[in-house]
């Protein structure tokens, strides 16, 4: 064995040893009566997470959804826009409420992460291990590029200059009712869509994990739905390419109600 083989392998001994003596600490903290809410700010993983650890249940293999090469940092990549006010570049606030859900998730699962903020015109390396994106591809020629070559799910653009989703395999189209001319529903809610999948490298080496809405409200179903259904979600696609579209209902006051599924799970095959 190498030297530099060697260094990975005492690494990743370590990274084991440290999150069995985290669950550990846990698990007793949970036994002595301590909050779960608590001991999930303690140890920088969601709620969620911490309940899992104490009842025993494993990180899984759908891990590999979020970082498919272990042991790489996982690295968001958000789209700013520019405050009102201010006129500075900033993350709107539902899409940093998704952005923090996705990073809890990772977290939770010993996945270290990053956040990569993307400003105009929206250049980015997409051809990078373990990336995630997080924007619309009409904040970026790049993404909408990429984006092109999925099979089954494509985005397009109307006359208005709007874009909006369409399902190849069945023809249907998905337009958010953020868009002028869309009308909200009983209670003032209303639905925005998003693409989610494993989505190709422009150097064909692998893919990158895509969860973008037509709007920030339709990000945020998708990193909802997506964090909360990866075990079925690695079931049906594991390592291969795959994109769905995802209904996120909202509220008059832009708060998420429900993200669910539109269109099936295509899988697309390994890269």
């Amino acid at each position: 064995m190498t030297d530099h083989l060697e260094r990975v392998r005492k690494a990743a001994r370590k990274m084991t040893e440290d999150q069995r003596e985290r669950d550990d600490a846990i698990i007793a903290a949970v036994k002595s009566g301590e909050s779960q809410a608590d001991v999930a700010r303690a140890a920088d993983i969601t709620r969620q997470r911490v309940g899992q650890i104490a009842a025993g249940v494993a990180a899984g293999p759908e891990r590999a959804l979020l970082a498919p090469e272990a042991g790489g940092t996982f690295t968001i990549a958000v789209v700013q826009k520019q405050d009102q006010d201010s006129k500075q570049p900033v993350i709107g606030s539902t899409t940093r409420r998704a952005l923090d859900s996705l990073k809890d998730t990772a977290q939770s699962l010993g996945i270290s992460t990053e956040e990569e903020e993307i400003g105009p015109p929206g250049v980015i390396n997409l051809n990078r291990s373990n990336l995630a994106v997080m924007m619309g591809p009409r904040t970026s020629a790049l993404i909408a590029m990429a984006l092109s070559a999925d099979p089954a799910i494509r985005w397009r653009e109307d006359e208005r200059g709007k874009w909006y989703i369409t399902d190849t395999r069945t023809g249907t189209d998905y337009h958010s009712d953020y868009d002028d001319g869309w009308h909200s529903g009983p209670g003032g809610e209303r639905a925005c869509f998003a693409h989610i999948g494993r989505v190709r490298r422009p150097d064909g080496r692998g893919t990158f994990l895509y969860l973008g809405g037509a709007h920030s409200p339709g990000t945020a179903g998708a990193v909802s739905y997506f964090t909360r259904e990866m075990p079925a979600l690695w079931e049906q696609a594991r390592k291969s390419a795959w994109s769905a579209v995802v209904r996120a209902v909202t509220d008059s006051a832009g708060a998420l109600i429900s993200a669910e599924l539109a269109t099936p799970v295509y899988v697309h095959g390994k890269v």
